[in-house]
């Protein structure tokens, strides 16, 4: 076996203690640029293939060609420094894995998302003993999570618990949810562990780097080398985060009309959300975790009687399975409104129609009224209020840069950035439909 002597930096060796425990499944390490993040990772894979022999490694990355070009370079100095030669392993370019002459192995991992293979079955056939994530923030959440249950084999022989190594710069999706600001809250999961390491903290780092990082833009300066996660200059946002966290604190917002804004679920993990307003407060939540269309529409008729909104001002989400919840509300509450999120946008007077449907046009003043503090959300379940504040950070203009009718990011884009449905702000968006036609003699459609 080749002489290894890793030599970590202060932050990297606190990584290296979690990497090594008997607890921490999930180590996210970084927060900011040349704090050695890949460094940290191809060594921990080094010494994990040569310490247990015939275990399984995977070094991921959202997108191969990245991982060539940047990731597995570092890799291949890493072992140059240890004088790991051709006769120590064998690169398979063909079937992208490595192999070792103990029998270990690393295989390089597409972490790419496709629309057609939203379970990622194309890890199916991996059975891994730990998984270094580089640059994880470009991944979906349910990518790593889908990877972190294909770690099994050989660690009952080691007893090694499973493992995922996550390195990544700031950024508000997943990471920022699951590690950043757990970690600043108290509040982190014991098998989950977040090292926070800067540019400074890297003894080996370039002088000349560090300054190219000090001369950059205010965006670069604050993320990448003050490792600022709450830092967003994300112009295609529509809501700015002090706005979208204030919407919990705007007690000042009077009561009014009754309403409800239901989304329904579609898929076996979305959650069908009601919420019942009076005015511009938001003074209920109903979750339904699971359930079929005759429960979902009796519980939103109980709803309304038990609050006393008519069903003229119930809106439903009728898209896919909602339909049959209209349609069976219908019976009951004949004046019920289906929302379908690619009908035309409402043609208003104010000319105040350039969209490209009707739920970007809703989105669009759901933005509004947020950004001017004019909605208050009173249920207190902290799980919704996290996750609506997650949901409305990501919505988004897309194609900022194009002129053209505005529209935002679809549903399925949103999934792929926080790996779940946006049913929470999809349910706040549909309460404005009522505004879009209040001003107007008559709803007209484009």
């Amino acid at each position: 076996m080749p002489k290894i002597k890793f030599e970590p930096s202060k932050k990297q060796h606190q990584a290296w203690q979690k990497l090594t425990d008997s607890t921490t499944r999930f180590i996210g390490y970084g927060g900011a640029a040349g704090g050695g993040k890949s460094w940290l990772g191809v060594n921990w894979l080094i010494i994990m293939c040569f310490t247990y022999p015939k275990t399984r490694w995977g070094l991921g990355r959202k997108e191969l060609k990245n991982l060539k070009r940047s990731t597995l370079p570092t890799f291949f100095k890493a072992l140059s420094n240890y004088g790991i030669t051709g006769k120590h392993y064998n690169y398979n370019q063909q079937y992208d894995f490595i192999r070792f002459t103990n029998g270990s192995e690393i295989y390089l991992v597409d972490m790419s998302y496709n629309p057609s293979d939203p379970e990622f079955t194309k890890f199916g056939g991996l059975e891994l003993t730990g998984a270094f994530v580089d640059e994880s923030n470009e991944c979906t959440e349910k990518a790593i999570d889908i990877l972190s249950k294909r770690i099994r084999h050989m660690n009952k022989e080691y007893n090694l618990i499973p493992k995922v190594l996550e390195t990544f710069n700031p950024s508000k999706d997943h990471v920022y949810w699951r590690y950043h600001k757990p970690e600043k809250e108290g509040t982190l999961e014991l098998e989950y562990a977040f090292i926070r390491a800067l540019v400074t903290d890297n003894p080996d780092v370039d002088p000349e780097y560090i300054k190219q990082l000090q001369m950059g833009d205010k965006a670069t300066i604050e993320r990448y080398f003050h490792g600022n996660f709450d830092y967003d200059d994300d112009d295609s946002k529509l809501m700015d985060y002090d706005s979208i966290c204030a919407v919990f604190e705007n007690k000042e917002i009077p009561e009014g009309e009754g309403y409800i804004s239901v989304d329904i679920a579609r898929f076996g993990k979305d959650a069908t959300t009601i919420f019942v307003w009076s005015g511009w407060r938001v003074i209920h939540a109903d979750v339904i975790d699971k359930g079929s269309t005759t429960m979902t529409a009796q519980r939103i008729v109980e709803t309304a009687e038990r609050y006393g909104i008519p069903s003229n001002n119930v809106i439903i989400d009728e898209d896919g399975v909602g339909g049959g919840v209209v349609d069976m509300m219908r019976t009951r509450f004949p004046s019920v409104k289906g929302f379908v999120s690619n009908k035309s946008p409402i043609k208003r007077g104010n000319g105040d129609h350039n969209y490209n449907n009707i739920k970007s046009q809703c989105y669009f003043m759901l933005a509004k009224f947020v950004n001017e503090g004019r909605i208050y959300f009173l249920p207190k379940d902290k799980e919704i209020k996290q996750k609506l504040v997650q949901e409305l950070e990501v919505v988004k203009k897309k194609h900022v840069d194009k002129d053209g009718k505005n529209m935002v990011l679809p549903k399925e884009d949103i999934k792929n950035i926080i790996g779940r449905s946006p049913d929470y702000s999809d349910a706040l968006m549909m309460r404005m439909f009522f505004e879009l036609g209040r001003n107007e003699t008559k709803i007209e459609w484009l």
